[in-house]
Formats: C-alpha cells, sequence, structure tokens
C-alpha cells in the first residue's frame, strides 16, 4: 500500500507541475522524482484524473445576418421581426449553445481601433442547440448611433461577432 500512495503522491506532483515534467522523459520503471522533491518509480500506466470542475453548458459560436442595418427609434434590443426595407432595420443574430445557460449580451463601439463597451446588457436564457432572436440595434435604453460595432456574448466562453448601423 506504501508504494501506490507515493506513486499517487508522485502523479498528484506532477498533475501540479506539468511544464517541468515535459522536459524531462524517462522510461517505465525508471525512479523519478518531481521539483518540489516527491520521488518515487514510474510504473507507465496512466491515471484518469478527472477535472476539477465540470462546466454547464456555454456559448460556442455567434453570428449576425445582415451585417449592415439600420437600428430601431424605439423597443427593446430584442422582439418584432426584420423590416424588410433597404437598409433593412434590425437583424436576426444566431448563437449555438453546449447546455442550457443564461447568455448576457453586450455592444461595443469601434472607437480609432479598438472597441468600447457601449452602456446598457441584455439576457438570453439559452437552451442546448442554435438560438436566435432579431437585435433592434437598441441597447440601454438608446438607438446605437451609425458605426462599427461587435455584438459580444458571454455564458461559460466569451464569443462576439461585428456589425455596422447606418442610417
Amino acid at each position: 500500500m506504501r508504494g501506490f500512495a507515493a506513486s499517487a503522491a508522485v502523479a498528484i506532483a506532477l498533475l501540479a507541475a506539468p511544464a517541468a515534467h515535459a522536459a524531462q522523459r524517462h522510461a517505465v520503471g525508471e525512479s523519478i522524482s518531481t521539483p518540489s522533491g516527491v520521488q518515487g518509480i514510474d510504473i507507465g500506466a496512466f491515471e484518469f484524473v478527472p477535472p476539477l470542475f465540470e462546466e454547464r453548458g456555454g456559448v460556442r459560436s455567434i453570428s449576425i445576418d445582415p451585417k449592415r442595418f439600420r437600428a430601431r427609434r424605439s423597443g427593446g434590443p430584442v422582439g418584432g421581426g426584420i423590416l424588410r426595407s433597404r437598409p433593412p432595420v434590425g437583424a436576426r443574430v444566431t448563437y449555438t449553445m453546449s447546455g442550457d445557460r443564461a447568455v448576457e449580451f453586450s455592444v461595443g463601439r469601434r472607437v480609432k481601433g479598438s472597441f468600447v463597451p457601449v452602456k446598457g446588457t441584455f439576457v438570453q436564457q439559452g437552451v442546448l442547440g442554435q438560438n436566435r432572436f432579431v437585435f433592434r440595434g437598441r441597447i440601454g435604453g438608446r438607438t446605437l448611433r451609425p458605426g462599427n460595432y461587435a455584438l459580444t456574448a458571454l455564458a461559460g466562453h466569451l464569443v462576439s461577432t461585428r456589425f455596422t448601423i447606418v442610417r
């Protein structure tokens, strides 16, 4: 039993410092030690170590169509259909989820090469698979001005897509 405990201690120590161990190669049965000083014998067995936490759902991808559209003058950030005019009013946002989870959306405006956050966010309850809604071009109770923007979704992962508001 003592050998198993030493072997487990070596495995745990090696997992704690994988970068230092990755540079060293050794043969099965060879005596090894970790940078922290734990010593043992490599028995050549692979031991599965479960992740510390399991992520429950998250946004995997996001897209917006059309990329260039007009913003609605009134209403909330989401709802209704796309008005069929030239250019259209509103855009369909499609995002894919790996599980059920609330998704927080925010918008950033492009200013001198970087995106500056626009005040306000909105939340959608996402479900496993593909989700859709119509984005009206409004956030925080205000209509987005003409310019280049990024719509960002946060739920486990951070993904974004770019779009342009036109007059």
